[in-house]
């Protein structure tokens, strides 16, 4: 009996006990997390800074898409951080995980920047951060400030002679053909072009479609380079072509093979020449010049040939691949190429147009048949040009060399040059070039001449 008050008794003990601590909670548990998470610190990403007198300060493009954040956060660990960057009316909110005091990225793309309500355009941007944790408690916000620079200017020369009226363009998707989304512009009659984007362009192609050579009177199909570079010229198409095929060490190694060096791809041949207060400047110039007009002469015979032969793409897409296969040349024919042997430079050309005739035209063997003797016309033709260049070139160089040059016959020289490369074109466009479109229309000639 007395055991079982015992029990009754206890049992009655804690009943009462539970009630008592349900109504001091309310009917709740017995306690709640009502403490706010700290404010988050802010800090803003690498090459960032307020400091106006640091150069570069403010977040370029790429400073903006950094993978470190263009900020980065510091919060509790575990909150919900919610990073709203506003400027004006325009609004981008990002969330990330707080990682106690271990700074947490905070990274835009480059869909964020933009002149639209949910992108931010150049100015002054106000960041806002505020951390809420599992209870649903929100910190205060923290906040910080930096300024948007992210649209840059893009600038530089196409040379030959200087290329007046080429469409430029940043070819994002190295596809070599002008997309709608591409910054472009045209070049004036210094050959200059200027285009702002807010693109990261770093490792991408600036392409040059089409234009005029002021100095030679010819279209020019097509050049590049890598953006960058402050020229875009037949040597840096070259280099660009390989670096991007092949990578840095095998396009270093086609400079060599030309005898230049990584200077070269960024100098104006054409400045160079008329600013030369000294005959070695002048013949260094002067090299480059006729360099650069050999291998686009070569390109361009060959864009010429492919289309008088009833080649269907475009004349960038063909001049692509005449520098392709110019770019990718043994040392040895690459020399023979440029060299000062009309007979040598023919036998590397006649490959060089076939090879093109054959991805462009047709690789039938029979359509190769057919034209071969037009190739070797077009290969004489040419190299008579290209050779008489290397030649003048030569004679003015080894001029440098023993002390007899001048400034000003070199730049007699050069001119010649230009002389010589001008007429020798017009004289393929009037023969040569004019049988192949007789040939292509002749059926009984070349029953298919279509890309198989």
């Amino acid at each position: 009996m007395l055991l079982t008050l015992v029990l009754v008794y206890l049992l009655v003990t804690i009943a009462i006990g539970l009630l008592a601590a349900g109504a001091a909670g309310g009917g709740g548990s017995s306690s709640s997390d009502t403490t706010p998470p700290a404010k988050p610190v802010i800090a803003l990403g690498s090459g960032i800074s307020t400091d106006t007198t640091v150069a570069g300060y403010a977040a370029s493009s790429s400073e903006a898409v950094q993978a470190s954040g263009v900020v980065t956060v510091v919060a509790e660990s575990g909150s919900t951080v919610t990073v709203t960057f506003t400027n004006g009316t325009q609004k981008v909110t990002k969330t990330v995980t707080g990682a106690g005091s271990t700074p947490v990225a905070v990274t835009l793309t480059a869909a964020d920047l933009g002149t639209g309500t949910s992108q931010l355009n150049d100015g002054t941007i106000t960041v806002s951060a505020v951390a809420k944790d599992a209870a649903g408690n929100s910190s205060e916000a923290g906040t910080a400030t930096f300024t948007l620079d992210a649209e840059v200017a893009v600038s530089a020369t196409v040379v030959d002679g200087y290329v007046q009226g080429a469409t430029v363009f940043a070819d994002l998707n190295a596809n070599n053909v002008k997309d709608a989304n591409e910054p472009s512009a045209t070049t004036n009659s210094s050959g200059v072009f200027s285009f702002d984007t807010r693109e990261v362009l770093t490792g991408k192609q600036i392409v040059s479609l089409g234009g005029i050579d002021s100095d030679t009177k010819a279209e020019v199909p097509m050049l590049k380079a890598l953006h960058g570079n402050t020229v875009v010229t037949p040597l840096t198409t070259l280099y660009t072509t390989v670096y991007v095929s092949s990578g840095e060490s095998a396009a270093t190694t086609l400079l060599t093979n030309l005898g230049v060096s990584s200077t070269d791809l960024n100098t104006d041949h054409v400045a160079a020449l008329t600013n030369a207060s000294t005959a070695t400047a002048a013949g260094n110039a002067l090299k480059l010049q006729a360099l650069s007009q050999n291998v686009l002469v070569v390109v361009q015979a060959a864009t010429k040939l492919a289309v008088g032969l009833g080649a269907t793409d475009s004349a960038a897409s063909i001049a692509a691949t005449a520098f392709s296969n110019v770019a990718n040349l043994s040392s040895t024919n690459l020399t023979k190429l440029t060299s000062t042997s009309a007979t040598d430079a023919a036998s590397v050309m006649s490959t060089v147009f076939t090879a093109v005739v054959s991805s462009k035209v047709s690789s039938d063997a029979n359509v190769l048949t057919a034209v071969s003797s037009l190739v070797t016309a077009a290969a004489n033709s040419v190299s008579a040009v290209t050779a008489n260049v290397a030649q003048t070139t030569a004679t003015q160089v080894a001029a440098v060399t023993a002390g007899t040059a001048t400034v000003d016959s070199i730049k007699t020289a050069a001119n010649a040059v230009l002389d010589v490369t001008q007429v020798g074109m017009n004289g393929l466009s009037s023969t040569v070039l004019a049988s192949a479109a007789s040939l292509a229309l002749s059926t009984a000639s070349v029953p298919i001449l279509m890309k198989k």
